[in-house]
């Protein structure tokens, strides 16, 4: 199985166990990264098949072979990361001008933002020992969203922490920045 399959299934999986426990859980920091991960599981497509065409050889139409795949995928991915962090900057603003919270989010986001770090910690770490032997510009795009995705499960797990002891508008703001390092990535 090749890492970007690895990837894509891990994304699917993490972007499922963010929304259930974010919703369950009630912490809009821990669904603004699921909405990170959503963006991902798109991304990794991308670049999964990206890295397939680019590997092909030269060919009667592509005199030079098929690198530019990889180049068109890296756009793709870059914008995707800028409308994904938009959009989450965006919930994350309007939800701290909403009335106040009254609850903070569940211990369970907590969690669910920790293993979300460490499992990106790994993909991150393989991807990019892959990336750099094969040289693939999509690979390494890959490995430094992963560790974006490291940063971003972080901001949420802080922002779960500061929520539950007593500032739970903290978690709401986790959010936003979430959203603005994904756009800055971008």
């Amino acid at each position: 199985m090749s890492l970007q399959l690895i990837a894509l299934l891990t994304n699917i999986a993490l972007a499922i166990l963010k929304f259930s426990v974010g919703l369950v859980a009630g912490s809009r920091a821990l669904l603004a990264d699921a909405f990170n991960s959503a963006g991902d599981v798109v991304a990794t497509l991308v670049a999964w098949v990206a890295f397939r065409i680019g590997r092909a050889p030269a060919d009667e139409d592509h005199h030079y072979g098929h690198d530019n795949a990889e180049a068109l995928a890296g756009l793709l991915v870059g914008g995707m990361l800028c409308a994904t962090g938009a959009f989450i900057c965006i919930e994350g603003v309007l939800a701290w001008f909403e009335a106040p919270r009254q609850k903070p989010p569940e211990l369970l986001a907590l969690w669910a933002a920790l293993i979300t770090a460490v499992v990106k910690e790994v993909l991150y770490r393989a991807s990019i020992r892959v990336g750099r032997a094969t040289h693939s510009p999509t690979l390494m795009a890959s490995a430094r969203d992963h560790r974006a995705d490291v940063l971003t499960s972080l901001v949420a797990a802080a922002g779960v922490v500061l929520a539950r002891y007593g500032y739970p508008a903290f978690d709401d703001a986790a959010g936003g920045v979430i959203g603005v390092y994904i756009f800055f990535l971008g």
